[in-house]
């Protein structure tokens, strides 16, 4: 493994302080016969404790929101991609649920808002995008590059209604 860590950081194993096989462990705790969630991974880099706690606390709080509030007449399917690239980190969290109305229907709790979306914003190199409308399930895309990691936000324009931009990542589906 490569093992990538910023200066005066310690570097966390490749899944981090979690077992490795973690996210397909959480999958099928969350699954049930209304919420069926699968796993698909690539082999990742060791990463900075920051980097690796933000990217898995973020990605657990997403799936469980996915079993708290996604819903439908029929089961509800959530895929988990976990992919390394260059050094970079995405973790990709999309459900077919009914999906919400993000300029409405987010609190200021630590849910999404606090666990997921502040999580990747208070990271170097953190980004995020909450992709998601009545209707049409919700998308979380949550990427970490260790070259953007002491870089100044390049932020592009707000995201909208539907997308909520973290870190200079903004899109809707």
């Amino acid at each position: 493994l490569l093992v990538i860590a910023l200066a005066g950081e310690e570097a966390g194993p490749a899944l981090g302080s979690l077992p490795p096989g973690e996210l397909e462990r959480m999958a099928d705790i969350l699954s049930t016969d209304t919420h069926r969630f699968t796993v698909s991974a690539t082999a990742i880099p060791a990463l900075p404790a920051a980097a690796h706690d933000a990217l898995f606390g973020a990605a657990r709080e997403a799936m469980r929101n996915v079993r708290r509030h996604a819903t439908g007449s029929r089961p509800v399917t959530c895929a988990v991609r976990l992919r390394a690239r260059n050094g970079a980190v995405s973790l990709e969290v999309v459900d077919d649920g009914v999906g919400f109305d993000l300029g409405a229907g987010v609190s200021a709790g630590l849910g999404l808002r606090g666990s997921v979306l502040g999580r990747m914003s208070a990271l170097p190199g953190g980004r995020a995008l909450v992709d998601t409308a009545p209707g049409r399930g919700t998308r979380v895309l949550l990427n970490w590059r260790p070259d953007r990691a002491g870089a100044p936000d390049a932020a592009g324009p707000q995201g909208t209604a539907n997308s909520r931009r973290v870190g200079g990542e903004t899109g809707t589906r």
